[in-house]
């Protein structure tokens, strides 16, 4: 694979950068925090999204740049002739995408990343992140896996041999699911005699059933005789009969509710011609009270009359409270205001007085404003006129000229302090004179004079309010002195009760109007009785002929009744008796049912032990089949699979040749003296003129080119391919001038041999060296790119 485009949008400190690589040795240079190793993790994030764990935040949010609401990575590269460009986006609901010149041939970070694995040609991207992309201070890390247990347990899980350890692990839990099926089949093989035992017990079931089924079918014959018996007698008991006692009784009842409804009727009857006697004196009172009418509606009229004054009574009332309330609260603020009594002509009086002194004041002022300028004129021209008095035109000693100068400012003085004690006062008495005069003042009169008005109304009304109650109680007392009924006339005493409260009293008028109402309708109803009391006598006879005829037939009535009861409680008996036989035989029947299914059950299960039985008999054999399939697991997890396994040892039979070749042939392209030998666990030996050195005792150079050359070989034996790019992300940090000048010359030589090498430094060797230069730069924290 070789790089050939990285853009960079809000990625880190990147807001917009955009770097094409070509062939040969490039160099990224910059002071450090510049963001040369941002450009190297957008590399590597554009081919392995998910690797910004390892990254400096550890989140995806966290590569974006501080104030971005998203970032972009796109990378361009070449595999084997073939172009390809992946695009990832850091934002909420985005998409990554790989494109295959500009056809999309996957999409979701997921699939991405399987198809970039896929076509790098390498099984896991540790395998790509630790070969030929070098992190800052990791060049020599690689030996670490060749020389030390824990590097070269991470270098198995690189090459693979994790899988063939998962597969072993997996054998062993196939092989646990074998056993477990091993020992149920050797379970039900055991069932095989309680089975039988089974089997010979439920045919022993069976012939006890069949035995009594017999019985049953006998009990059977027998009931069904005795239910023909009941079904004849029924028939001679007809079911008409429950029908004709359910309409006679029907007809009985009818007969006797009219019976006792007539006997009702004519009580009434008897009672109403009883009190036709009492309805004269009835009559008499009736009119009496109807004679009043008018005097209640005269009444009615004058209360109403009363209600309608009293309410406008009340609502002046209500208006003087409010303007009594309201101009309380004003003269009360004023009074405070103006330190004067509450009264009204007290307080516009004081009013008066403060606004004629605030007027004085401001007057007195302004006088005192131009004594002032003139007294300061006077001051300067005297210091500007020399020896000659500027008022006068004489001359002025020394002495003479200072003492007026000092009587002019004393003048001076006394005069500011008086006008800041009248500018002080004046404030105060003009904050206290607006106060007054936000709350109207000026129409405290008119107020007073409408509170007074109000209060004459209420006067007016109250005298027609009282004038209209003397009119009501001289029409009560009218009413009261008249013949009425006791019902009218208990309302009227209650009435003169609440003659002082006319809405009370109304409402019992409007009640005595209502009784004298009904009076009306009453007199008319006994006109009525009155005239049809020959008819109502007449009434009153057929009454009594019809009351004698109901009770003989009520006699009669009762005795059918009685008969039919007798016929239908007959009919019942036989009835339940019918039913008691039925359900015997529903019963038995049942039973018969039941035990035809058992034995049908017995049955079927006596064909299940069968099966069950042949069932033990297979899994016998099938056991001894499973016991050897088991063994032939076990040769393959302890023997073919696993670590130690057949496979293992071919494979690192295979890598060892495969690196051993490939480590030498890089060392021997660099110019190296030496070479490497790996032994069956893939440990690293360094071989000169035949003896084995230590790692140690090389120098800087050498090491380095040790490192890049297992980084190298490394790569080649899990990619298959030849390596087409290194990256080295600042490789001379913490290296001696000697050991940088060595590694500049290894980097040198491996461009020589690597088509593509990436290197960020800020080692100005480095970038001599180099055949393309880029400059990376900070400016207000943006990393900006340039080429050099």
């Amino acid at each position: 694979m070789m790089v050939e485009k990285l853009e960079l949008i809000n990625f880190l400190s990147h807001k917009s950068s955009t770097v094409t690589f070509g062939k040969g040795l490039t160099a990224i240079v910059g002071p450090n925090g510049a963001g040369k190793s941002s450009m190297i993790e957008g590399i590597i994030f554009s081919l392995f999204q998910d690797s910004f764990r390892t990254l400096r935040g550890g989140t995806k949010e966290s590569l974006k740049q501080i104030g971005a609401k998203s970032a972009f990575v796109k990378l361009t590269f070449n595999v084997a002739g073939r172009r390809f460009r992946v695009e990832r986006v850091i934002e909420k609901g985005a998409v990554d995408k790989l494109y295959e010149e500009d056809k999309l041939i996957a999409t979701q970070a997921s699939y991405v990343d399987k198809k970039i694995l896929e076509v790098l040609g390498v099984p896991r991207k540790e395998a790509y992140l630790n070969t030929v992309i070098v992190r800052q201070g990791e060049l020599e890390k690689v030996l670490e896996s060749f020389m030390t247990a824990g590097g070269r347990e991470e270098l198995m899980r690189a090459l693979g041999f994790k899988e063939l350890e998962d597969m072993a692990e997996t054998l062993k839990e196939e092989r646990n699911e074998f056993e477990k099926e091993y020992m149920k089949l050797l379970g039900e093989a055991a069932q095989l005699e309680n089975l039988k035992k089974q089997l010979e017990r439920t045919q022993e079931e069976v012939q006890k059933l069949e035995s009594e089924k017999n019985k049953i079918l006998e009990n059977l014959k027998v009931l069904e005789k005795g239910l023909l018996y009941v079904e004849k007698a029924l028939a001679e008991v007809p079911e008409s009969v429950e029908q004709e006692l359910e309409t006679t009784t029907a007809r009985y009842y009818k007969t006797k509710s009219e019976l006792e409804s007539l006997i009702r009727e004519a009580k009434k009857v008897e009672e109403e011609l009883n009190r036709l006697g009492a309805l004269k004196k009835e009559l008499n009172n009736l009119h009496s009270t109807l004679v009043l009418k008018e005097e209640i509606r005269i009444l009615q009229d004058r209360l109403e009359r009363a209600v309608f004054a009293l309410s406008k009574l009340e609502e002046l009332k209500s208006t003087i409270r409010r303007l009594e309330e309201k101009l309380t609260h004003k003269l009360r603020i004023m009074s405070q205001k103006l330190q004067c009594p509450t009264n009204v002509e007290v307080v516009v009086e004081a009013y008066n007085k403060l606004k004629a002194e605030v007027e004085v004041k401001e007057r007195l002022v302004n006088s005192l404003k131009v004594s002032l300028e003139e007294k300061r004129a006077m001051l300067n021209s005297l210091d500007k006129s020399g020896d000659i008095c500027p008022l006068c035109g004489t001359k002025l000693t020394s002495e003479t000229k200072l003492r007026v100068q000092e009587k002019i400012e004393i003048e001076l003085n006394e005069m500011a302090s008086r006008l800041k004690s009248l500018l002080e006062s004046l404030k105060h008495e003009k904050e206290m004179l607006d106060a007054v005069e936000r709350l109207n003042v000026a129409g405290l009169m008119d107020e007073l004079m409408a509170l007074n008005e109000e209060k004459k109304r209420e006067e007016e009304e109250k005298k027609a309010y009282l004038e209209h109650v003397v009119e009501a109680n001289k029409v009560l007392e009218r009413v009261m002195a008249s013949k009425v009924s006791d019902e009218v006339a208990l309302k009227v005493r209650e009435i003169s009760k609440f003659i002082n409260t006319p809405l009370e009293t109304i409402r019992l008028v409007r009640q005595v109007a209502e009784l004298i109402t009904k009076a009306e309708g009453r007199l008319e109803e006994l006109k009525r009785i009155s005239v049809n009391e020959e008819n109502m006598k007449a009434e009153m006879q057929r009454l009594i002929n019809r009351r004698e005829e109901l009770q003989e037939l009520v006699v009669h009535l009762e005795r059918r009744v009685e008969e039919l009861r007798k016929k239908l409680e007959l009919r019942k008996k036989l009835l339940e008796e019918n039913n008691r036989v039925k359900a015997q035989i529903a019963e038995q029947r049942g039973k018969l049912l039941g035990i035809e299914e058992s034995i049908n059950g017995y049955k079927k299960r006596l064909e299940e032990l069968k099966e069950l039985c042949k069932k033990a008999e297979d899994a016998e054999l099938e056991a001894s089949k499973m016991r050897n399939f088991i063994g032939f697991v076990d040769f393959l997890r302890n023997t073919v699979f696993g670590r130690d396994g057949l496979i293992a040892k071919q494979l690192r039979k295979a890598y060892r040749a495969k690196l051993e070749s490939e480590v030498n042939n890089y060392l021997s392209r660099f110019g190296m003296d030496f070479e490497v030998e790996f032994d069956e666990d893939l440990r690293l030996k360094v071989i000169s003129r035949g003896e084995e050195l230590s790692v140690d005792s090389l120098s800087g150079g050498e090491r380095a080119v040790l490192a890049l050359s297992a980084r190298l070989a490394l790569a080649k034996a899990l990619s298959s391919r030849e390596v087409e790019l290194l990256i080295l992300d600042e490789p001379t940090a913490n290296l001696d001038a000697d050991r940088r000048r060595e590694l500049v010359r290894v980097l040198r030589d491996l461009a020589d041999e690597i088509p593509q090498v990436i290197v960020v430094t800020h080692d100005h060797e480095v970038a001599e060296a180099a055949d393309q230069i880029y400059k990376v730069k900070k400016d207000n924290g943006v990393s900006i790119v340039e080429e050099y």
